[in-house]
């Protein structure tokens, strides 16, 4: 099974880290790989974890 990567970019950090937290409520799978704030836009990766079942 592959995992899913999700990667949001937005000039306006709170607004990245809304739709990052909005996403993994809405999906228990994803994490938090990494973020990054670069000079022109926050970048956050998300990550999809695997099933611990």
């Amino acid at each position: 099974m592959n995992d899913t990567h999700v990667l949001i970019v937005d000039r306006d950090e709170a607004t990245t880290k809304k739709i990052c937290s909005m996403l993994i409520t809405n999906n228990r799978n994803l994490s938090i790989e990494q973020s990054n704030h670069g000079k022109k836009a926050f970048a956050m990766a998300l990550k999809n974890r695997p099933n611990l079942s």
